[in-house]
């Protein structure tokens, strides 16, 4: 799963060498890095959270020359992460160990939980990169183009990769 190293290791590596440079169209991106935040376990404090948070987006920021706006994103899709989490959760609840993966909470489940933090994470980006709402409607073509491939490669690798992994 993606808390070990071998899964840091692969989708930071997978991002930085692979997909950083793949789009179509120069409308749809691929982050998959962010899949690091989206599978941390629930029990996980918000303080170390969002520093983790924040050092995997500098991190992507150095690589990509954006000057922040990774970690950005990524301090913000951390914040929203427990209220989506709230909102998905069964009446019964989860453990607190419990790791998000498609294994674990299914694939429904795991979509929606998916496409929620994606498009949180990929509105900052893009606005941000956009310098405001100028440009709504190309932004808003890049947001849901990137929210189409981004989520279906996140999902994809969890069925390659990770979910016949022991826990």
């Amino acid at each position: 799963m993606v808390q070990s190293g071998f899964g840091l290791i692969f989708y930071m590596a997978l991002q930085l060498l692979w997909v950083k440079d793949f789009a179509f169209f120069n409308v749809a991106f691929c982050f998959i890095y962010i899949s690091i935040l989206i599978s941390l376990p629930l029990d996980l404090s918000m303080p170390l959270l969002m520093l983790f948070a924040f050092v995997l987006g500098i991190s992507v920021d150095i690589f990509y020359d954006t000057l922040g706006i990774h970690a950005a994103a990524c301090v913000a899709l951390t914040f929203f992460r427990p209220g989506i989490i709230r909102l998905l959760t069964p009446l019964g609840g989860y453990d607190d160990d419990v790791q998000i993966s498609i294994r674990t909470m299914g694939i429904s489940w795991y979509s929606i939980y998916v496409l929620v933090l994606v498009f949180v994470h990929l509105s900052i980006i893009f606005f941000l990169e956009a310098g405001g709402f100028h440009y709504f409607y190309w932004t808003l073509a890049k947001i849901f183009a990137s929210l189409l491939f981004t989520s279906f490669m996140i999902i994809a690798l969890q069925y390659l990769f990770f979910s016949n992994a022991k826990r």
